[in-house]
């Protein structure tokens, strides 16, 4: 049964190969189109399977991201994370994933949470789920 706790991936594989791509850094051409900038952010996500699902009931007519588009859900998410897309394309994925926990743990220190289909997930989680949705269709 997956948690909320391994909603996040929480390791990365060995030799400095990144989770966004190949080599030491994320690989993401800079002219990439919002849907791949969004693909490529969902890929911090551990069970994407289950992240879709989530994300399809937040942009559902009764979910927190009703009538959001994919370009508003990247730039809500590089601001909570202090980040604009030209630094998303050359840090380091233990950084990116470094400080995208600290802002899911702020979230719940500041009660910033969406509960969807019974999971309680900081806001930050909630917009990446969004976001599998999203790159997904």
């Amino acid at each position: 049964m997956s948690t909320r706790r391994t909603l996040l991936k929480t390791s990365l594989l060995a030799g400095g190969v990144s989770v966004l791509g190949l080599g030491t850094g994320i690989y993401l051409h800079q002219r990439a189109n919002e849907r791949q900038f969004a693909h490529t952010l969902a890929q911090l996500l551990e069970n994407t399977e289950r992240a879709e699902i989530l994300g399809h009931s937040l942009l559902s007519d009764s979910g927190a991201f009703q009538d959001v588009t994919i370009t508003q859900i990247n730039d809500e998410l590089l601001r909570a994370l202090d980040l604009d897309r030209q630094t998303v394309i050359e840090i380091e994925a233990t950084l990116l994933l470094e400080r995208m926990h600290a802002r899911v743990e702020a979230d719940f220190r500041e009660e910033n949470i969406v509960i969807v289909n019974g999971w309680l997930l900081s806001r930050t989680e909630a917009r990446l789920c969004a976001l599998s949705a999203l790159s997904a269709n």
